[in-house]
């Protein structure tokens, strides 16, 4: 793993230490967005800002804790797709769906990865 220093932290003796995010590769965006927004396992709860299904701007504050150089676009269309948020979402109110919904997670892995930079 890619680890990227942002910033530094002082310790309780007074030192001085360098703050590290891990690298978001595009390869892994799917399983990161995944586990935060859907598993909402331990090791992805930060500050109890993570939980399922918890909406774009706390999945991304929650990815942004641990990673660095994840796009919130890549965010948002992952939350399109996703078919318990749909189901969550209020009946359409004159608003016409952008986007059909994909019930596979290969399905979207798919539209994740077409972010990939040129």
């Amino acid at each position: 793993a890619l680890y990227l220093p942002t910033g530094t932290d002082k310790s309780l003796d007074g030192k001085v230490h360098f703050v590290f995010k891990k690298v978001a590769v595009v390869e892994r965006f799917f399983d990161i967005i995944y586990s935060v927004h859907v598993e909402s396992s331990g090791e992805t709860q930060l500050r109890g800002r993570a939980g399922k299904h918890c909406g774009q701007k706390r999945t991304y504050r929650a990815i942004a804790d641990q990673y660095a150089f994840i796009p919130r676009e890549a965010i948002s269309r992952f939350l399109l797709y996703c078919t318990e948020c749909q189901r969550k979402q209020p009946p359409n109110q004159g608003i016409p769906a952008k986007k059909p919904k994909l019930t596979t997670d290969q399905q979207l892995t798919v539209e994740v990865q077409s972010l990939k930079p040129l």
